[in-house]
């Protein structure tokens, strides 16, 4: 037998263990797509296009000059991976991995704005990042330990963004999300209980919840709402294309922000 059928019968192999191991996912989609609708099952995809259209509003008023200096736009493009496998395990009933991965993203898209924007807004900083996006990086990894942390680092940049949300219900919303999302990247009683309680087997295998899928489109909505305004703050002049295309769906900060256009 030569090395190529030798590969092609090792790969034949591999994908039938793949097809055997992830037999029951279409199954879940279909429950998923059964007891949600259309819209709601495929809440991602539209988020995804969400995404493509407000890439192309930045593409569409800055240079590649503008844009090559900052880390915003590099996790902006970055999304896409992030985006297209949300859509994924949603369908797949894994909720608990979706949740960490929003969870990421927001912290992810708040370093960029905080770093992009920080010699505009702190002048006086002796030592502020250097102009080059390995210079941001860098200078973030030097000042990371805070950024985990909501009151030295989340509750600020929330309130940067969003300084009529100080003291509001709307921050206490988001410090109440921010804490629940943390249940998921740490092995929390909470998570476990939910697994083993509240859905059973979930611990051992992915499975339709419709509460958790119903909790999870509401999560998805309120981070990416702020996503998308931190996003338009880093690039103010994509605002009026955006406004002008429209998103497909609903975030109330970023719909009350391009009101003005």
């Amino acid at each position: 037998m030569t090395n190529q059928e030798t590969s092609s019968t090792e790969l034949e192999h591999l994908l039938s263990l793949l097809r055997e191991q992830y037999k029951h996912l279409p199954k879940i989609a279909e429950e998923t797509f059964r007891s949600l609708g259309k819209e709601r099952a495929g809440y991602f995809t539209r988020l995804f296009n969400d995404w493509i259209d407000i890439l192309s509003a930045v593409h569409d008023t800055y240079s590649e000059d503008e844009l090559s200096d900052g880390l915003m736009y590099i996790y902006l493009s970055g999304l896409s991976k992030e985006v297209h496998w949300f859509q994924l395990l949603f369908l797949a009933g894994n909720y608990p991995l979706l949740h960490r991965s929003l969870r990421y993203v927001w912290e992810m898209i708040f370093r960029a704005y905080y770093v992009d924007t920080y010699v505009r807004k702190s002048p006086d900083d002796p030592e502020p990042p250097g102009p080059t996006v390995d210079d941001k990086a860098e200078w973030l990894a030097q000042h990371e330990r805070k950024m985990f942390q909501w009151h030295k680092f989340m509750q600020p940049m929330l309130r940067q963004l969003l300084p009529q949300a100080e003291g509001t219900e709307i921050e206490q919303y988001y410090k109440a999300l921010w804490d629940k999302l943390n249940e998921y990247v740490h092995p929390s009683m909470a998570l476990l209980y939910r697994m083993v309680v509240d859905v059973p087997g979930l611990l051992m295998t992915d499975s339709f919840d419709k509460e958790w899928a119903s909790e999870t489109i509401k999560m998805a909505t309120m981070i990416f709402d702020l996503v998308w305004v931190a996003i338009i703050s880093r690039f103010p002049s994509c605002a009026e294309l955006i406004a002008q295309k429209g998103l497909l769906l609903e975030y109330p900060i970023v719909t009350a922000a391009l009101s003005n256009f």
